[in-house]
């Protein structure tokens, strides 16, 4: 009665895998099917290749598109919420202390994901 059960439920496996490759070769007709070390080497192939994109740029070029990018993004925070913000303050250290929390509260909170989205671009 075991031995049934296991037979069918292995029957069941080797139908199910069948129809899963199948479906897999009618739908993507064009590839071809990659094991494990397949894949590890088309990925470390393509990684390879974004780096190498990479030395195209030179370090001050790489600096500058980054600091652009990410100014283009938070100037409009730095100026007109922080800055312009804190500007109706009466006096200096009123305005210094306001700004100082807002900067603090933001870099803790959205500076960084902000960094790495342009960081991503």
């Amino acid at each position: 009665m075991v031995s049934d059960s296991v037979e069918q439920q292995a029957d069941n496996f080797k139908a199910a895998r069948y129809n899963l490759e199948a479906e897999w070769r009618n739908t993507f007709a064009g590839l071809r099917e990659m094991d494990r070390h397949d894949l590890f080497e088309k990925a470390k192939d393509d990684i390879l290749d974004d780096i190498a994109s990479l030395h195209k740029l030179t370090p001050l070029e790489w600096e500058t598109l980054l600091q652009e990018n990410l100014w283009e993004r938070i100037s409009k925070k730095v100026v007109d919420d922080i800055y312009l913000g804190a500007a109706e303050c009466k006096t200096s250290a009123h305005f210094n202390t306001k700004v100082d929390i807002a900067l603090k509260d933001w870099t803790d909170d959205r500076l960084p994901q902000t960094s790495i989205d342009v960081g991503w671009q």
